[in-house]
């Protein structure tokens, strides 16, 4: 029978191994070899009382518990031939012809450790960045606030994420918009102190943690120092077509702000909120400023599903003809309570709270369905103009609903024109965005020429296929020196090119200078003032 015992113990796919209280093998099994490659183990001392491997504690707390229980289970490092491992161990005592030996049963963790490291990664570093989680900055920022609380000190949390961070997926495409996204970290965390944490949140939404600040000072100075070159890195990453990633920031001080983890970074996220022009950090005035913003933004929303948005046109004259040779679409909104509001009253708001997208897509949609009935009665017509703000024209959706817009409405690209003022230039990829409006074919105006700083140059090079004279130039008219300023700068588009529109005619002396200047087109009260859809097509068929 103890040959059978012996073959099996041999045999068994668990290492075991026979040793005496000393800790030397007197017989191991074919398992336990193998960890040695082969290797003679019978009279050499088992690494598991290796006290450099286990500290001498460890080999301490075993023994003794094997003299008084005559057993013991737990986890030992095991010196195998390709290095040490972690296995856990049973022992037990056994007699053998009256003496006593112990009986070690090994199993190797290394496969399960791994398993848990992976698993422990998971929960700490974000897979698409590998940048720290969610779950790890939190930690960190417990971690923080205990240092700061000993020594006296303030930390900052700053909320990243790019300015168009909810059409950036719907633009660029899953694949694209992760690959922007992975840029983008490398980017910010090359800016960052070691004793920073950067995080990704998730979705394009970056979290940065600045410990160790010592007063409040330091902070709003280190606030707009980090800002700044976390602007200038995102600038320079490609998004797309675009070449760039325009940011918004906010941050929260801890303990100005917030004195627990889940405040801070609820006050940065309000600040964050408030930042889409320029980095904010949190404010108690913010608070009531976002709560005013959340009650515009739903104000918005419900006048879009209650169709209380309107569409009002003004035409564009033919100098020559005298023809509505275009028109313009302006959106009113027809207020329940406040009657008739001009675009003044509302599109910051809509703006602000992150409306302007379904906005601009009901203007564009219906400007485009009501041309193409006008036109198909009116064949002489030629475009429709749909003024666009800064913020649509820098949009990462802005191609993408053009494009689907044209599709769906079935508007020729051609007689769309999308009119763009002097700020919008400022963006550095407005050159980049132009070229790419332009290769669809639609046509671009640019509007209020003359009332902001775009050079020369710049506009002369662009193919911008009308230029709308900013009215500042024609109000004053009769007046001989106003009268000369028109004339050089009606001169200067000439020279670029472009079609020529003077806006804002409302006098005979003032269209007769336009006629006499070249201007092809002429837009102004005197001619007709912004109207409805319905007292445009009576205009048209007066009868």
């Amino acid at each position: 029978m103890s040959d059978v015992f012996a073959a099996a113990f041999d045999a068994s796919p668990l290492p075991q191994a026979l040793m005496t209280p000393d800790g030397r093998y007197l017989q191991v099994s074919r398992s336990l070899l193998l960890w040695h490659n082969d290797a003679p183990l019978v009279d050499t001392l088992s690494s598991l009382w290796n006290e450099k491997l286990q500290g001498p504690s460890m080999v301490k707390m075993v023994r003794d518990a094997m003299a008084r229980k005559g057993s013991w289970s737990g986890e030992l490092q095991y010196q195998t031939h390709k290095g040490p491992i972690p296995v856990q161990v049973h022992l037990q005592v056994v007699v053998k012809d009256k003496d006593n030996y112990w009986l070690a049963s090994l199993q190797d963790l290394s496969l399960r450790k791994q398993a848990d490291l992976r698993l422990q990664k998971m929960a700490y570093v974000d897979p698409l960045t590998q940048l720290a989680s969610a779950g790890l900055l939190a930690d960190r920022c417990s971690q923080a606030i205990a240092r700061a609380k000993r020594a006296q000190q303030l930390l900052m949390l700053i909320l990243i994420q790019p300015l168009d961070q909810a059409g950036l997926r719907a633009t660029l495409g899953t694949d694209a918009a992760d690959s922007a996204i992975q840029s983008l970290a490398l980017a910010l965390v090359k800016q960052i102190r070691h004793e920073d944490t950067l995080a990704h949140l998730g979705q394009g939404r970056f979290a940065l943690l600045v410990p160790d600040l010592k007063d409040k000072n330091q902070a709003v100075s280190a606030f707009g120092l980090i800002t700044e070159k976390l602007r200038a890195a995102a600038g320079q990453v490609q998004a797309g077509p675009s070449n760039g990633m325009e940011l918004q920031q906010g941050g929260a001080l801890w303990p100005e702000d917030a004195n627990t983890v889940q405040r801070l970074q609820q006050q940065a996220e309000q600040a964050l909120l408030s930042a889409s022009n320029h980095p904010q950090l949190f404010t108690p005035a913010l608070q009531k400023q976002l709560e005013k913003r959340r009650t515009e933004a739903s104000a918005i929303e419900q006048a879009l599903d209650c169709d209380e948005f309107v569409l009002h046109y003004q035409p564009l004259l033919n100098t020559e003809s005298g023809e509505t040779d275009s028109l313009e679409a302006l959106i009113r909104w027809q207020h329940p309570d406040r009657g008739l509001l001009l675009p003044g009253a509302f599109l910051e708001q809509a703006e602000a709270t992150g409306n302007m997208q379904a906005l601009g897509n009901w203007v564009l949609r219906e400007a485009a369905r009501q041309f193409l009935h006008w036109q198909q009665q009116h064949p002489h017509l030629q475009c429709i103009h749909v003024n666009l703000s800064a913020q649509q024209f820098r949009a990462h959706y802005l191609l993408a609903l053009i494009r689907d817009v044209l599709a769906d409405t079935g508007l020729p690209a051609e007689q769309l024109c999308l009119e763009i003022t002097e700020k919008a230039l400022q963006w550095p990829q407005a050159a980049d965005r132009i070229d790419e409006l332009h290769l669809m074919g639609v046509r671009l105006a640019l509007d209020d020429y003359g009332a902001g700083p775009s050079a020369i140059q710049q506009v002369a090079a662009m193919p911008l296929y009308q230029i709308k004279l900013d009215r500042q130039f024609i109000q004053p008219i009769p007046h001989a020196r106003t009268e000369k300023q028109l004339s050089g700068l009606a001169a200067l588009v000439q020279g670029m090119d472009k079609q020529l529109v003077v806006c804002g005619v409302e006098n005979a002396r003032q269209l007769e200078l336009a006629q006499q200047l070249g201007s092809q087109l002429v837009q102004g009260f005197l001619l007709a003032e912004p109207q409805s859809a319905e007292a445009i097509s009576a205009l048209f068929d007066p009868t």
